[in-house]
């Protein structure tokens, strides 16, 4: 039986991290974003300095399966709106299934909890269907629109929350 582990993210954990967002956003995403837009947002934000710099802002967890970073999320205060926000959570299409995205919404809803937030929102493209369902399958209900862009590409964008308390 495979060891499943999710824990706060250590520095050491960047790579890892370059290389789950690269694999599943051009497993996701690549249906209707084109591959040099994926290429390119992933070259400005997952380098390794501007990764440092994200993960001094928000919560970051990973997810392990036999001690090999195959999952991460990022989460905290979006300030503006005074709501938690998921920012990110990836899987390695591999590892999907394997209740890793169970367990870091988990760690989600416990830090927005401790900050005194009864709900947590998140955005997910709407031409990402699977996820979309996966979340509504976790109790999220989605609200509002907004255009998102990668690259050049702009898609549309649901955001949405689930209740946690």
């Amino acid at each position: 039986m495979k060891k499943i582990n999710v824990r706060l993210l250590l520095p050491s954990d960047l790579p890892a991290i370059q290389k789950v967002a690269l694999e599943t956003w051009s497993d996701t995403y690549g249906s209707f974003i084109p591959e040099e837009d994926i290429l390119e947002d992933h070259n400005k934000h997952c380098n390794i300095e501007a990764l440092g710099k994200l993960y001094k802002k928000r919560d970051g967890m990973v997810g392990e399966v036999d001690n090999e970073v195959v999952a991460y999320s990022t989460c905290g205060l979006n300030e503006e709106m005074n709501r938690y926000h998921i920012y990110s959570l990836y899987i390695l299409p591999d590892y999907q299934g394997h209740g890793l995205g169970k367990k870091l919404l988990g760690l989600a809803y416990e830090k927005a909890k401790e900050l005194g937030f009864d709900r947590v929102w998140l955005g997910v493209m709407e031409k990402n269907t699977k996820t979309l369902e996966w979340y509504r399958s976790q109790g999220f209900q989605f609200v509002e629109e907004e255009p998102f862009t990668m690259g050049k590409t702009i898609v549309n964008c649901l955001n949405g929350y689930k209740l946690i308390s």
